[in-house]
């Protein structure tokens, strides 16, 4: 299981925008200098043209924008207008369950410096909802990535959640997962098929959303950090200046399709 999990993040990474980039202009340069044969060169030209060309319109324009809206479209922000397009008549949720995200687990740093900017987010999130809704347990989901860590997500967001308000018997602490399709496991028996409110970032909601009915849960969507916009795709004179968020949008988008992807065939979604 370790192995599987550990070749998928490795593969997944290898196919993200940057290093796509590296590859054809690394490849470019190689057989421009080394090749022997013109065809060779040709070759070499041609990938460096396209390292060129896919540098530009990952890092510039509005193609990063676009491809994240088309992923955070599909839910709209939680207010109590969608709960009541969503909820069954006369129901209130018993749960809001929040997934970790990005973990930086150094126990050297102080616990708010250990979450990344979208667990952050989701957490801030889940602790508004969890405010609307304050009958509700929270419940916060995510283990430790590898076995050298020594500090799991979920108990990081709990510590912070606790330190905003939220007492332990309020909520519930999931320890174990490492990935989307783990937290589905991990809370089935928890969940069951009652609806639950379920809080992750605006591009990952297609994915978590998916998996969860598929097990025949019944999740309703708060999603959070929305990074795209329509008003993202106007075209102006500084839209072609490469920008690390650009490709960071880029990133983010390649990876939810994998999962979407890799999900599917898996029958997962």
């Amino acid at each position: 299981m370790d192995l599987v999990f550990g070749f998928k993040k490795f593969v997944s990474r290898l196919l993200f925008p940057l290093p796509l980039v590296g590859y054809f202009l690394l490849a470019g340069v190689l057989l421009m200098w080394f090749g022997r044969t013109w065809r060779r060169r040709l070759v070499g030209k041609i990938c460096l043209s396209l390292g060129v060309v896919f540098f530009f319109m990952f890092g510039t324009g509005p193609l990063p924008d676009m491809m994240l809206h088309s992923l955070e479209n599909d839910y709209p922000p939680f207010g109590p207008e969608v709960a009541e397009s969503q909820f069954v008549a006369g129901w209130k949720p018993a749960y809001v369950v929040v997934l970790g995200g990005d973990h930086h687990p150094d126990p050297n740093l102080p616990v708010t410096s250990r979450l990344g900017p979208k667990t952050t987010a989701r957490l801030n999130e889940g602790l508004r909802v969890h405010r609307l809704y304050p009958d509700t347990k929270l419940i916060v989901t995510g283990g430790k990535s590898s076995k050298k860590q020594t500090i799991a997500i979920a108990d990081d967001m709990a510590e912070i959640a606790e330190s905003w308000g939220v007492s332990r018997d309020s909520m519930i602490v999931e320890n174990q997962s490492r990935d989307t399709k783990d937290h589905v496991a991990y809370l089935k028996d928890t969940l069951g098929e009652q609806p639950f409110l379920l809080v992750t970032s605006a591009s990952h909601m297609p994915r978590a959303a998916g998996l969860f009915r598929k097990a025949g849960m019944r999740p309703v969507a708060a999603p959070v950090m929305f990074e795209a916009s329509d008003a993202g795709f106007r075209i102006g004179p500084k839209s072609f200046l490469p920008k690390p968020s650009k490709f960071g949008r880029t990133e983010g988008a390649f990876y939810e399709y994998m999962g979407l992807a890799w999900a599917k065939m898996r029958g997962q979604i």
